[in-house]
């Protein structure tokens, strides 16, 4: 499989469920229309939290990744 490629990273690791969007929104916000982010989630809750955060902000999920415990979302920014 071809590794992904992505223009930042986040892990949700040390974030309490309501803070992955800030988070999420604040890395997002560094991006430019069109370029990729990578979040790495370890709970179901957590990525169930970045897949609201998408809908609600209308950012394109590419592609979802397990990988062990771990679930990687690679989310392109918006074109405005």
């Amino acid at each position: 499989m071809e590794k992904l490629h992505a223009d930042a990273r986040m892990s949700t690791a040390d974030l309490d469920c309501g803070w992955i969007a800030v988070k999420a929104s604040e890395v997002m916000d560094e991006l430019e229309a069109g370029q990729v982010l990578e979040i790495a989630c370890e709970t179901p809750e957590k990525e169930e939290d970045v897949e609201l955060w998408m809908e609600m902000t209308g950012h394109e999920l590419i592609a979802k990744e397990k990988r062990g415990e771990w679930t990687y979302f690679y989310v392109k920014k918006k074109i405005n």
